[in-house]
């Protein structure tokens, strides 16, 4: 059997662009919560005549939100616990990205991920620039963390802030099971649905990301070594680095 990982390596570079387009189409937060929205709101609004159909349906369709979700409800209910190296090292993979794109431009793709023993990035020219993005980091660990370090464009912002939508409209979607509320009350729910998830999407990201995946309990960092490595997903871009840290 051909493993997923050949599968993709065998793939024209018009095919592997095509699958990249889905996967962000598929992972973008706003298209699962305007879908979700939809579910819910058709249900407030036609109740009587839809109760059956999604007394049967919803069971599954809260299976595949969960599942679509898993990373969110697992960092939120201690499922699971990031190592306090890898939180440390997320912290110095962000800075180094932000002082890359001050050299870069804010517009040019940058991308990476932490691990125990460094971080991964992607979308750089060398090696020489992500050790002065390091070292601008290094002289800035102690001043505006937030603005240096939180990205809105993190995976796991994206995680909690959908997450945040999907609690949100199931909670509505409970209380439209079992209230009989009228189309006023019906449609104020979901207006508050949507005002409240353009306010506070980013704010809900930001806050969990520094606290659940950030750590900043160290005082000083240095690069041990900065390597070419191979792409692990199909959102990476060669060339890859692989930067080893070590932090105090």
């Amino acid at each position: 059997m051909v493993s997923r990982r050949n599968a993709y390596t065998r793939m024209t570079k018009g095919q592997k662009l095509r699958l990249k387009r889905l996967a962000k189409l598929l992972l973008n937060p706003d298209l699962s919560f305007l879908v979700y929205f939809v579910f819910v709101a058709s249900f407030g609004w036609a109740k009587e005549e839809v109760l059956f159909g999604y007394i049967l349906l919803f069971p599954w369709i809260l299976v595949v939100i969960i599942y679509l979700n898993f990373p969110f409800f697992r960092l939120l209910f201690g499922g699971v616990r990031i190592e306090r190296q890898t939180r440390m090292n997320h912290v110095l993979e962000h800075g180094t990205i932000h002082f890359l794109k001050e050299r870069y431009g804010k517009k040019h793709k940058i991308g990476g991920s932490a691990q125990k023993d460094g971080f991964r990035l992607h979308g750089v020219g060398s090696k020489h620039d992500i050790e002065q993005a390091f070292e601008q980091l290094r002289t800035h660990l102690g001043e505006a963390k937030d603005a240096i370090v939180l990205s809105r464009f993190c995976g796991s912002n994206i995680y909690f802030f959908q997450g945040f939508a999907v609690v949100l409209l199931t909670l509505t979607f409970i209380c439209f099971a079992v209230a009989d509320l009228c189309p006023l009350h019906v449609q104020v729910l979901l207006l508050a649905n949507v005002v409240l998830y353009m306010l506070l999407k980013y704010r809900i990201g930001r806050y969990f990301q520094k606290r659940l995946t950030m750590s900043f309990a160290f005082s000083d960092a240095r690069i041990v070594s900065i390597n070419k490595t191979t792409k692990k997903s199909i959102f990476e871009r060669n060339p890859v680095f692989h930067v080893r840290t070590s932090v105090e």
